[in-house]
This record gives C-alpha cells, structure tokens and sequence, in this order.
C-alpha cells in the first residue's frame, strides 16, 4: 500500500472497522442523528481500533429509545449485530399504537415482520397486548410464538386457563 512506509506490515482489518463506523455515522447523519466519531466512541466507552459489537450497541439502544427503529435497524444490519431485539422492540410500540378494533391488522404487521427474524419473539408484543386490555391480539401473538411452554405460561398468566390447557395438551410435553 502506497501509504504505508516501507517494510511496515498493513491489518487491513482496522482500516475495514474503521470504514464501517464512518459509513454508519453518515448513515445516522443522514437521518438526523449528527454524531461524531469522538462522541461514539465516548458513548460506546471503548477506544478500541478493532470494531465490537457492543459499542453500537450504545447507539441502537438510544435510537430505540428515542422510537427510531428504522434506523436502529439499518444501524444493526449493517454493524452485523442481531436484529431481534431491534423487532421485539418494534412490535411492542406498534401495539402500544393499535386502535381498539385494529388487532387483526396490527398481528398481521408484527407477524409478517417477525417472521423475518426467527429469533425474534412475540412474547414482549402479546404480554404488551394484554397489558393494553388488547386480549384478542394478545392470544394471536402468542398463537404465533414457536415454543408452547411460553404460549401457556403466558396463557395461565392471562387467566385463559382453557385456550393453556388446549396448547399444553396439544404440544405433547409432559413439563
């Protein structure tokens, strides 16, 4: 490399991490989020050259809290982090936003979204569904959740003790 002095050994590696936290401070730029790479580095508390995952951890954090799952989003793909608490988070603010007689459509957004992310899960949604009298969102979201031992835990929880003891007999696990 025509920069680097003679007889000195390139890691390409820290030129890379580097490249990806520039590209993803423009990206936050670009949206409104104007942060400098000292500030990002002073809210992720490392100083580092290689990139972690837990210093833009700092930053999708802030953005959903600040209800910017968009962005957070974009942030975590392309930091390479894992993206389901970014959805989890998601699905939980759509329902706080859900109309009275809008559960239908509002388990069709969070379902087709999820299901995106197989780690993702519908427990936080369903559990801020009843929490919001939402009851009938609340047993879609967990009629969609993959392991039964949740769905009738949080079915007991709700009081639906006929709908829990269905899905336990059905999920044929004796726990």
């Amino acid at each position: 490399v025509a920069f680097c002095k003679a007889g000195t050994r390139y890691d390409s590696d820290v030129y890379v991490d580097t490249v990806k936290r520039l590209r993803a401070l423009n990206h936050l730029r670009g949206c409104g989020v104007p942060l400098t790479l000292r500030q990002y580095r002073v809210l992720s508390g490392t100083d580092a050259r290689e990139l972690h995952n837990r210093e833009a951890q700092v930053v999708v954090d802030r953005l959903l809290h600040s209800n910017r799952f968009s962005l957070a989003l974009d942030v975590a793909t392309f930091m390479g982090m894992p993206i389901d608490k970014v959805l989890v988070q998601w699905s939980v603010a759509k329902v706080a936003a859900c109309s009275p007689g809008q559960d239908a459509v509002t388990f069709n957004i969070i379902f087709s979204r999820l299901q995106e992310c197989p780690s993702a899960t519908f427990v936080e949604a369903a559990m801020a569904a009843y929490a919001r009298n939402l009851n009938a969102l609340a047993i879609m979201l967990l009629n969609a959740e993959p392991r039964p031992h949740t769905q009738v835990e949080l079915l007991m929880q709700m009081r639906e003790s006929t709908l829990a003891l269905e899905k336990a007999a059905a999920s044929d696990n004796m726990d």
